[in-house]
């Protein structure tokens, strides 16, 4: 038998063939306590819309184990202005949700040319095969521009995170951008409640 049972450790598995480093959601029942990996080390914890978060850095096509000790407070403070950064890189957005920079500190360089994360609402209407084609004149069809609304900036031990709201028709989506403490990469975390027809977001 490989585990055992115990409330205060929660094991997290990695079946991949490549080394995973992510943000990990930990067992309601731990809210509010530290949290150190298997060697005692503690790690850096934070609350997240009623949620207790922590990284955690597991080998390829293995498992770590996390336990559960004292309790602990894991404040989140209001992130200054749109602009997510750590130690390695820098972004930069617009209140209306569009980036403006991707610049990297360690290899000193801008990284983004012209805006991202600029979706488009496009008329759909495709010759054949309504549920998958794309016609190659659909650029020409474009009926709006999403404009976003910044709802959230919060940053604590984790990481930094922003969230960014549109309406459009009978729909809705929500982007929350979070940036880790120790990577380059923004998560563009997206959700989108959709009721249009004949209709295109890209």
């Amino acid at each position: 038998k490989l585990f055992v049972h115990d409330e205060n450790c929660c094991t997290f598995i990695n079946t991949l063939s490549s080394r995973s480093s992510c943000v990990a959601e930990l067992p309601a029942a731990w809210n509010g306590y530290a949290i150190s990996d298997a060697d005692g080390r503690e790690l850096p914890v934070q609350e997240h819309d009623g949620k207790w978060m922590t990284l955690v850095n597991i080998p390829e096509n293995s498992f770590c184990t996390l336990k559960r000790g004292g309790k602990k407070s894991a404040a989140t403070e209001v992130l200054d202005g749109n602009i997510p950064e750590n130690d390695l890189v820098r972004y930069c957005f617009d209140d209306d949700g569009k980036l403006l920079s991707v610049y990297d500190k360690e290899l000193n360089r801008e990284f983004l040319s012209s805006p991202g994360n600029v979706l488009a609402l496009y008329n759909d209407h495709p010759v054949n095969h309504d549920a998958w084609d794309m016609e190659i004149y659909y650029p020409e069809t474009q009926v709006r521009t999403l404009v976003f609304k910044r709802v959230k900036k919060v940053a604590g031990e984790v990481f930094q995170a922003l969230e960014f709201c549109s309406s459009f028709g009978k729909s809705k989506i929500c982007q929350e951008i979070r940036l880790r403490k120790d990577s380059k990469r923004a998560d563009f975390i997206t959700a989108v409640d959709w009721h249009e027809d004949h209709k295109l977001l890209r």
